[in-house]
């Protein structure tokens, strides 16, 4: 399973990428795209798109993590993407405007992010005791 990693934070994305790799997870990005495409940035579906071609899939076989409703969720619902709310930071109390803008799910930490990913993408999650 691959993951595009996309992000809008003031500063590097490269910075972010580094961070992701120093905790482990770097791996689990096998196109490790940012949004400083000329002309493109979210709330723009086009980077979402740009993703779901450069990994090779649909966008409803993409599931989109997000902080924010209105430069995460709503793109991709837009494009059929299943979504899920990181509800952290800043924007953990932006509420949705209308049914059209709600997420698939609401988390508040990685292992429930990991339950949604998997539940949306019908996929068995890892057994703890499996090696």
């Amino acid at each position: 399973m691959g993951a595009a990693c996309a992000t809008n934070v003031p500063g590097s994305p490269r910075t972010i990428l580094a961070c992701y790799d120093e905790h482990g997870i770097g791996r689990y990005f096998h196109d490790r795209e940012d949004d400083d495409a000329p002309g493109l940035s979210k709330p723009n579906v086009r980077l979402f798109l740009r993703a779901c071609h450069r990994l090779g899939v649909a966008p409803e076989d993409c599931v989109m993590v997000g902080d924010r409703i209105d430069n995460d969720i709503v793109p991709a619902r837009t494009l059929g993407m299943p979504t899920v709310l990181l509800r952290t930071g800043r924007h953990r109390d932006q509420q949705p405007r209308s049914w059209d803008e709600r997420p698939d799910a609401e988390v508040h930490d990685v292992p429930a992010l990991e339950q949604a990913i998997y539940l949306l993408l019908h996929l068995e999650p890892p057994h703890p005791n499996a090696g």
